[in-house]
């Protein structure tokens, strides 16, 4: 059996690693570009204000991943169960951006005593639960 020339050998092992260098770029680059499991939305801060018989849902979010993302709807659950769900629909928030988001006309009761938490879907996916103040 005959070697392989140290020329051959070489350029074998130098193609190799660029054609493994670009994969793995290719796949670091796709998965932040999709947002991956850091990025997506985050809420900052929010809470619901008491006027009466209607409340008001405000809420401060986040964009952490690198395309705009499109809001679809919010949704309030407490003990377990969802209150209130609230399409929102045409609110968009660039990558890196900020953006409040205002629910008004919430009539559902809401009992003060327990934690109340809001998600946000966008783009077909969930956000984190976040604690809303009351």
């Amino acid at each position: 059996m005959k070697a392989v020339s140290g020329l051959v050998a070489t350029a074998l092992l130098l193609a190799l690693t660029i054609a493994g260098g670009v994969l793995l770029y290719n796949y670091v680059y796709g998965y932040l570009a999709g947002g991956g499991s850091s990025g997506g939305v985050e809420v900052v801060y929010a809470a619901l204000y008491d006027h009466g018989p209607v409340k008001e849902l405000y809420a401060e979010v986040f964009n952490t991943g690198l395309k705009t993302v499109r809001v679809e709807k919010v949704v309030l659950i407490q003990n377990g169960s969802t209150v209130v769900e609230a399409s929102v629909n045409g609110v968009s928030i660039p990558a890196g951006g900020k953006t409040a988001i205002v629910v008004g006309n919430i009539t559902a009761s809401v009992n003060n005593t327990l934690p109340l938490y809001l998600r946000i879907y966008y783009d077909g996916q969930p956000s984190k639960l976040f604690e809303v103040f009351k």
